[in-house]
């Protein structure tokens, strides 16, 4: 199984450790990985690049078989489980697997995106672009691609997609750290530390790194 990562990020003083373990992990395992450094689109929140990064690396990696985005505050903490197995396991036959939410309130973390590289879909990513032309907030606001992912996925109604997004088990490619969910462990795959200020995202960060 071939596999590509990518990520995006504008702020290296947080991400520069994430993107080196990415590195190092996608080194071990034979997996591609591709980094950008800035937005790729202007009119909508660096969120959004991930929508477009994944569609280009679909594009241009026509013989890897998965495009997996992972969020530049996401850092892989267990680079002993390779990511073919997290697949195997709980696609179960769809073509987008993500994270369950730690909280009730979504159904989806977007944190990390595993995409079956298809034509199906690629037409869910540029769907998934153009539904958000009807929630304009949601270009530069809220969370930005997951709050237009899970409006799809809770809309039952002539949504051709609906079966598409497979929700993996929380703590099993995502773990959040945090203060208000400081759920991560040693051993867990990765730590998403996000929700806060730029200032306790690097002291979590920083915590985990010392543990690693």
């Amino acid at each position: 199984m071939k596999l590509l990562f990518c990520s995006l990020s504008d702020r290296p003083v947080l991400s520069t450790p994430m993107f080196q373990h990415l590195e190092l992990y996608c080194t071990k395992h034979n997996y591609k990985c591709v980094l950008e450094n800035k937005s790729l689109c202007n009119e909508r929140s660096p969120a959004w690049s991930k929508i477009i990064l994944l569609q280009r690396e679909m594009k241009n990696n026509a013989d890897y078989d998965y495009i997996i985005w992972i969020d530049d505050d996401i850092l892989i903490t267990n680079k002993e489980k390779k990511f073919d197995e997290f697949i195997d396991k709980y696609s179960c036959g769809h073509d987008i697997c993500v994270s369950e939410d730690a909280l009730k309130s979504y159904p989806m973390n977007t944190g990390i995106i595993v995409c079956k590289n298809n034509k199906q879909t690629l037409k869910y990513l540029q769907y998934i672009w153009k539904l958000c032309e009807k929630y304009p907030q949601s270009k530069n606001g809220g969370l930005w691609e997951q709050d237009i992912m899970t409006r799809d996925y809770l809309d039952n109604n002539n949504n051709s997609f609906i079966y598409m997004v497979k929700i993996i088990p929380y703590k099993t490619i995502q773990t959040f750290y945090r203060k208000q969910n400081p759920d991560w462990t040693l051993g867990d795959f990765s730590a998403h530390i996000t929700g806060m200020n730029m200032d306790d995202r690097i002291r979590m960060r920083d915590i985990v790194l010392q543990q690693l």
